[in-house]
């Protein structure tokens, strides 16, 4: 049995399903709370479908759509990587 028992429900996502954000952080690939907070104050994420009381929970629809629409790697302003044949032009 493995140590980590995946929160992601069979046949996600279903349309009428509630999700709460501990299962939103496990599709968002476990973000902790205080990055999950911070995502849904800069609007990354949408603000929850049903509050609860105090409990914020999203449609599992509006949770695929969210994950669908986040660009797949970090916009960058880091350098891009070096090639092998760029690294081998500036020895020479």
């Amino acid at each position: 049995m493995p140590k980590f028992q995946s929160r992601i429900p069979p046949g996600f996502p279903q349309e009428h399903r509630l999700g709460d954000a501990l299962l939103f952080r496990e599709l968002l690939g476990n973000l902790g709370r205080s990055t999950f907070a911070r995502h849904l104050q800069l609007g990354l994420i949408p603000k929850a479908d049903k509050r609860i009381g105090p409990l914020s929970r999203w449609f599992e629809t509006t949770m695929a759509a969210t994950i669908a629409a986040l660009p797949s790697e970090r916009s960058s302003k880091l350098r891009p990587a070096k090639s092998l044949q760029d690294e081998e032009r500036a020895v020479a």
